[in-house]
């Protein structure tokens, strides 16, 4: 049987940054983590939103609308709460 190289490539940027400027907000922030919770590390300190993206994450997670998971490093991961999710539902009317 013959060996295959695999290369992984990984640029370490979740897509919680490919949200748009406009929606960069805590709403935003809880809509990208409810399709995937993982985050950078590389990206916390990004301008997101008018704030670094920690900085929003750490509001959401001090209001009880998200939850740290752990995650091995480089990565950073959240889950939504009940709240969380509900203030998603309760936007989209």
């Amino acid at each position: 049987m013959e060996a295959k190289n695999v290369i992984f490539l990984d640029g370490f940027s979740g897509s919680i940054m490919d949200v748009k400027k406009k929606d960069q907000n805590d709403l935003g922030a809880l809509v990208a983590i409810k399709s995937d919770p993982r985050v950078s590390t590389w990206d916390m300190t990004e301008a997101w939103g008018g704030d670094e993206l920690w900085i929003v994450l750490k509001r959401l997670e001090l209001e009880g609308l998200i939850k740290a998971v752990e995650e091995p490093y480089p990565w950073h991961k959240y889950k939504l709460t009940k709240e969380g999710l509900a203030r998603i539902t309760q936007e989209d009317r």
